[in-house]
């Protein structure tokens, strides 16, 4: 008789999705994927209104460039970048998406006015730098470029973002 009831079905799997959702870290995840949006949003603006006509490399091909649309986007790992994208598989990663990139290219040959990193603050603390293994080592391969050392690293942008900014 109970699950006749189709509105108080509805409210007993909502909760009890919850309840199972909460200590399994779904929602927390859900949470964490929203502060990246909110925070990639920011970084978009931050190019409309600070460099609304540069060329800019990101992992994050998406919505910082969507919010700056005047911004020439440079895609490092290769989604939108056919010289990536025809790449094999770097170091076993196995994440589609996340496991092409060519730092000598994106930055050493297309030459970008403004790399983004995937980390937070100046630089990746050393915990950040041991996460930065298997299908998750391309922040740590742009972090050793050469060419990201010598010509972007010095120039930190002092925006208030979520992923620092630099400036080559």
């Amino acid at each position: 008789i109970l699950f006749k009831n189709k509105v108080l079905v509805a409210v007993i799997s909502a909760a009890a999705i919850v309840i199972w959702a909460k200590p399994l870290g779904v929602l927390g995840g859900l949470m964490d994927g929203q502060r990246r949006d909110i925070g990639n949003i920011g970084l978009g603006l931050a190019f409309k209104q600070h460099a609304p006509q540069a060329s800019v490399a990101d992992g994050y091909a998406g919505s910082v460039f969507y919010f700056a649309p005047q911004v020439r986007g440079i895609d490092v790992l290769g989604k939108m970048d056919a010289h990536i994208a025809r790449m094999p598989a770097a170091h076993g990663g196995t994440v589609p998406g996340h496991n092409k990139f060519d730092y000598d290219y994106s930055i050493g040959q297309l030459h970008p006015e403004y790399v983004v990193a995937v980390f937070e603050g100046n630089a990746p603390t050393e915990d950040q730098l041991r996460h930065t293994q298997g299908d998750w080592v391309y922040p740590y391969y742009l972090w050793t470029n050469s060419a990201f050392r010598q010509h972007c690293l010095p120039n930190p942008m002092p925006w208030n973002t979520w992923r620092m900014v630099y400036r080559c």
